[in-house]
């Protein structure tokens, strides 16, 4: 057997899996920092999690509306019901956006080893978020990525992780 010696395209589909496991551990984070924001690690945890969410969620968000859900729905049969999940997925995404803009600034207050002014405050809003954040990648590995290695050429996979890598600075790339 011949090996190509051609480097491998890199998979848009499972660079957003792989988002949605990166945000699952953000969660796991999350209700650590939550459970104890005096924890040992919680400064380093704090800013972590802060720049997942000002940053690479705000990419991920991007790269599903605008590269990823166009592009199924181009591919996708009527059957696939692919319009109405969009639609359900896009306002879902709207909705930690709001939640998140409410404690970002707490996770800079603790990442900068300062005391939050709400503490219990801010441990409801990030078991809140962990809670949505899980739900909805998880339905969304269940949905449209299903549907995205079903119906998603190589070429459309390749073509997907171009757009998500060039949206990322070169140090962030996916």
């Amino acid at each position: 057997m011949i090996k190509s010696s051609l480097p491998q395209l890199p998979d848009g589909v499972e660079l957003i899996f792989r988002h949605h496991v990166r945000a699952r551990a953000i969660c796991d984070l999350l209700d650590r920092l939550a459970s104890d924001i005096n924890h040992p690690d919680a400064v380093r945890d704090a800013a972590k999690i802060e720049r997942f969410l000002t940053h690479d969620m705000r990419w991920h968000i991007a790269d599903e509306e605008e590269d990823l859900f166009p592009l199924l729905q181009r591919r996708c049969s009527p059957e696939d019901a692919i319009d109405e999940i969009v639609i359900m997925l896009q306002r879902e995404h709207r909705q930690p956006e709001k939640l998140v803009d409410r404690f970002v600034s707490d996770l800079g207050r603790l990442a900068a080893a300062r005391e939050l002014e709400l503490p219990l405050e801010f441990i409801w809003k990030a078991m809140s978020f962990a809670e949505f954040e899980r739900r909805h990648s998880a339905w969304e590995d269940a949905t449209i990525l299903r549907l995205a290695r079903l119906r998603l050429t190589d070429e459309d996979r390749s073509w997907l992780a171009a757009r998500i890598e060039a949206r990322r600075p070169r140090d962030q790339a996916a």
